[in-house]
């Protein structure tokens, strides 16, 4: 960041007539009054260096002497992050300049003009809004804040479309007949190790917070979705061992439609939440996932006439 402070010294002033030539004068900085003046927030410890470090003044020739100082720094600042909307979170990070106690009282900050790039910005990051404020007229601190919002499109292609994709074809078992349990049980508990190794990579690159992310939740919904299909198929396998055939057919018919219609509108309704609580985009997923029920029921009725029609011989064969 780039800093520029100035204050007006009368002990300073001078006449422009004397420097017909000069618009401003270079002095030592040993011979100029220095506010205490110093950033809070700092990720190190400044107890005993409180003050930037002040070196180059420049006396603008305009008879009033006023003092400004420019310094270029780059500071490791700390503020707090909450993660629960990872990797859709969003952050506001604030920094304030304070006047020390001794000058606090007679002196007073205010902004006359701030400007900020993008240049040199974590690409992981978008800077979305920049604020400044003082606590009052003549305040001794002013505070800078930086709204950002991380770029989710790492995540989604790493991790976010693969977990869907799980989803996908845990349900892929619903077209398999009932009776080929086994490679059905088989290949599901294949894509429960997968997600449980997902959530172990996925850790890995999160702090270790003591609560649940955005992350999390799809992690957690790839996993119920595989677990659900572990045993809706046994339940299919069972009823198909039991000479219930058509009801096994039904029950598959009803689980190949309804299910797998709900993936687009689970993983939406997570997304939803995280970024604006119930919204009304929430609300369109809630009424997706509950229109899939009767479409689900729909395919298991023309499934069981399907069947009644093959036991009839009207069917096909």
């Amino acid at each position: 960041m780039t800093v520029n402070l100035a204050w007006i010294d009368p002990r300073l002033a001078f006449e422009n007539a004397n420097f017909a030539t000069t618009t401003a004068l270079e002095v030592d900085s040993d011979l100029v009054w220095k506010p205490f003046i110093y950033f809070s927030k700092l990720a190190i410890d400044t107890a005993n260096v409180p003050n930037p470090v002040f070196e180059d003044f420049y006396i603008i020739g305009d008879g009033r002497g006023t003092v400004v100082w420019q310094r270029q720094l780059v500071l490791p600042f700390s503020s707090k992050y909450s993660l629960r909307g990872f990797p859709y979170d969003n952050q506001t990070l604030s920094v304030s300049l304070v006047l020390g106690k001794g000058d606090s009282g007679r002196l007073g900050l205010a902004v006359a003009g701030t400007t900020f790039t993008t240049d040199g910005f974590s690409s992981l990051w978008s800077l979305d809004d920049y604020t400044n404020t003082t606590n009052a007229t003549g305040s001794g601190e002013a505070t800078f804040s930086f709204a950002i919002s991380r770029v989710p499109s790492s995540y989604i292609t790493r991790y976010i479309l693969p977990m869907a994709l799980l989803c996908i074809v845990s349900c892929t078992t619903y077209f398999i007949e009932p009776s080929a349990f086994p490679p059905r049980f088989t290949g599901l508990i294949a894509l429960m190790l997968a997600v449980v190794t997902l959530n172990v990579i996925v850790s890995q690159e999160l702090p270790k917070v003591q609560y649940l992310t955005t992350m999390d939740a799809f992690i957690i919904t790839t996993f119920l979705y595989v677990f659900f299909s572990l045993i809706a198929s046994t339940a299919c396998y069972t009823l198909h061992s039991w000479k219930y055939t058509t009801e096994s057919a039904a029950l598959q018919a009803f689980l190949r439609v309804a299910v797998t219609l709900t993936i687009p509108f689970t993983f939406g309704l997570v997304y939803s939440l995280s970024k604006s609580g119930f919204s009304a985009g929430a609300g369109v997923c809630v009424a997706g996932l509950l229109l899939t029920v009767p479409v689900g029921v729909g395919a298991a009725f023309w499934e069981l006439s399907r069947s009644k029609q093959k036991q009839q011989g009207g069917g096909p064969k």
